[in-house]
């Protein structure tokens, strides 16, 4: 891809409002990391309110989210998979 073609792609998703923060991203993808990787029966409340903020901004966080999730639900270790279904329960309940 050029990098014409990316400026265009850039602004075609600008304006259809598909471009998200990085920094709120990143922020997303470390608390579902540390919910999922705590070890503990039960979710951080502390974390768990922020990832729920940060999805309250916009439905692409929820989507993006989601990704991570699934992402976390195929993953070999049984408590992250029961982690990550307790953060799909609180979030899409």
């Amino acid at each position: 891809m050029t990098y014409l073609s990316n400026v265009e792609s850039l602004k075609s998703a600008e304006m259809s409002g598909r471009i998200l923060d990085t920094s709120v991203l990143q922020e997303l993808r470390s608390n579902i990391e540390k919910l999922t990787h705590s070890g503990q029966k039960t979710l951080d409340e502390k974390l768990l309110k922020a990832l729920k903020n940060i999805c309250k901004q916009s439905d692409k966080y929820v989507e993006r989210g989601y990704q991570m999730i699934l992402h976390d639900l195929q993953k070999d270790h049984s408590e992250i998979r029961y982690s990550a279904l307790q953060i799909a329960d609180e979030l899409f309940r």
